[in-house]
């Protein structure tokens, strides 16, 4: 008599352990708790490492045509001339670090009319426009070159030497955006024998 009682004490007990760890583990809803994630689960609770994110795009060249917002946990190269086009903004976040690419002949970001930058660093963290040379020296890259629409001194309107766009106008008020905190190193790249 007690073998058999003992033995449905422990049916009993397993059968409630089972039972117990069913619970537990339906109640256990791991997934990505990251919403910036592309497959983020509203209804997870415990993340679970699973989360995956949309490739980013860590090469700035040729025209930026529509707003962009860059990333400042990641680190950008600056191929060839970039354009800031009419109606776009380049936003950079504190912290962000850009770097020439070495193999590019002339690498330079140009914000044209119309078009502004907005690169918004602090004393602790600012932005980096530097060389991507392995050995970098003064010249390596063109450096940030603005093209408003403000009264220049010699005439109404003139083209640059980088990048053949205009610049210069009748508006006193004209805003290109916002440099601050930035530090731009290793510029002065020669165009040719007279630029």
């Amino acid at each position: 008599m007690k073998m058999r009682h003992l033995q449905k004490s422990r049916l009993g007990i397993a059968a409630f352990t089972m039972l117990f760890s069913f619970s537990i583990s339906s109640c256990n809803n791991d997934g990505c708790t990251d919403p910036l994630a592309t497959n983020y689960d509203e209804k997870a609770k415990n993340d679970d490492g699973s989360c995956e994110y949309e490739a980013v795009n860590t090469i700035l060249s040729g025209d930026i045509t529509e707003d962009r917002i860059l990333d400042a946990q990641y680190e950008y190269t600056l191929a060839g001339g970039v354009h800031v086009k009419s109606g776009a903004i380049l936003t950079i976040p504190a912290g962000t670090i850009i770097k020439s690419d070495p193999n590019e002949s002339v690498a330079y970001l140009l914000i044209e009319q119309g078009a502004q930058i907005d690169a918004q660093g602090t004393a602790d963290n600012p932005i980096v426009f530097t060389s991507g040379a392995s050995s970098p020296a003064a010249g390596d890259w063109g450096g940030i070159i603005l093209c408003g629409k403000a009264p220049i001194n010699n005439g109404s309107t003139a083209t640059a030497e980088v990048g053949d766009v205009l610049y210069g106008g009748t508006e006193p008020s004209d805003n290109s955006g916002t440099l601050k905190y930035v530090r731009v190193e290793y510029t002065g790249n020669a165009i040719n024998d007279e630029k």
